[in-house]
């Protein structure tokens, strides 16, 4: 007797999500067991602490500036409010459930249908679910091939979980569930379905929040928007942008308290008020094509062969960019492909990439998890064809 996958999806997806939870739930009774683990805290880092500084100070009537996300200062802000912290660690009761139990459980469920609208296929999708479930033990199996097993598990394992209070997970979680909003309304608009302007909205919403959360972001969006400038979608383009500049608002309204609203991370950058008003500095970047040089040769670690793996990968990756571009529409191909590559191309091109590659890594591969699978289905049908000579 066969298999239906279509009646049982919705069933196995449901199940991952459970799944998540109670992965979640081991976690926290250290299983696997990290270096650091007490109580809700898990390894975060010393970068949160600014954050949580500046959000006591808000509570006291006083908005200081912070290099990093306004909008994630509100939102310590409201931690330390309920739970009544003291330190950072004591506001981890109210951050971790709601990044790791919640947004995380959700992200399984907003993995299983971006990756369905973006390849029609109810088997690619499961496979990217599972994958993007089992994501946390599978880093942990393949940090077990280095040296520093016991450090890299300690960071990247709980932050995978998102379970560290930091910024990482939720504008994951954000840029997801646009991307798939985004791939909906765009599909449902050839259908002329009536609440497709609320897709767009509501699209738009969740990638300013992203974005609010963490600036990066805004290289994930920048080729969903192209894709709809390609298509023609005036219309959705506008409602998209509204929803933006709502999802974004938390960060101009820090901004603007602060001082300007303008006064945004990494744009204030470029961008700052002078005696004669704008003036930009455009040399004042954390871009170059030195540090593009410098982090490519780090991660190939100067070896020949892994740079050759890397070629031959990205000739796969365009590939099936190509197929996906034929098979599915040019929205799909480049919210499924460029978005992530350009997330990965933005933060390659920085400093900051060699002080961190992994985490700043994460979020083109958590965005690219679709592409991956269909590129994986996409060379085993090429490779097939081959051997049976079509």
């Amino acid at each position: 007797m066969n298999f239906d996958l279509e009646r049982w999806w919705s069933r196995l997806v449901i199940a991952l999500v459970i799944l998540r939870v109670i992965m979640m739930g081991l976690l926290l009774g250290d299983v696997p067991k990290l270096d650091y683990h007490v109580g809700w805290a898990f390894y975060h880092g010393a970068d949160i602490y600014p954050y949580f500084l500046a959000a006591q100070r808000v509570l006291a009537g006083e908005f200081a500036y912070v290099p990093m996300s306004g909008a994630w200062v509100l939102w310590m802000a409201l931690a330390i409010r309920l739970t009544n912290a003291n330190g950072y660690e004591e506001a981890l009761a109210f951050l971790t459930p709601i990044h790791s139990f919640v947004l995380g459980s959700l992200s399984v469920w907003v993995m299983a249908q971006l990756t369905w609208r973006l390849t029609a296929s109810r088997w690619q999708s499961l496979i990217a679910t599972a994958s993007w479930t089992f994501s946390p033990y599978l880093m942990w199996w393949a940090f077990g091939f280095f040296p520093q097993a016991v450090s890299l598990r300690n960071v990247f394992v709980s932050r995978q979980f998102w379970a560290n209070g930091l910024t990482d997970g939720p504008a994951i979680f954000f840029a997801l569930l646009g991307a798939y909003l985004l791939i909906r309304a765009h599909q449902l608009e050839e259908t002329r379905f009536l609440g497709v302007k609320r897709l767009w909205i509501l699209a738009g919403v969740s990638l300013g929040i992203a974005t609010a959360i963490r600036i990066h972001s805004l290289a994930m969006i920048a080729p969903m928007v192209f894709a709809l400038i390609l298509m023609r979608q005036w219309r959705a383009i506008a409602w998209f942008a509204l929803g933006g500049v709502v999802g974004f608002s938390p960060q101009l309204i820090y901004s603007a308290f602060f001082g300007s609203i303008l006064d945004i991370p990494y744009i204030r950058n470029w961008l700052r008020p002078g005696e004669n008003g704008l003036r930009f500095e455009w040399n004042n970047t954390p871009f170059s094509p030195r540090f593009l040089l410098e982090n490519f040769l780090t991660i190939t670690r100067g070896n020949w062969l892994v740079m050759l793996i890397a070629v031959l990968g990205c000739a796969m990756l365009i590939y099936a960019f190509w197929r996906m571009w034929v098979q599915r529409g040019k929205v799909e191909a480049l919210t499924a492909f460029v978005a992530p590559a350009a997330s990965f191309g933005v933060h390659v091109s920085t400093y900051l990439f060699f002080d961190d590659p992994i985490r700043f890594t994460m979020p083109a591969l958590s965005l690219g998890v679709p592409a991956m699978v269909w590129t994986l289905f996409v060379s085993l049908n090429f490779t097939f064809q081959k051997i049976r000579g079509d």
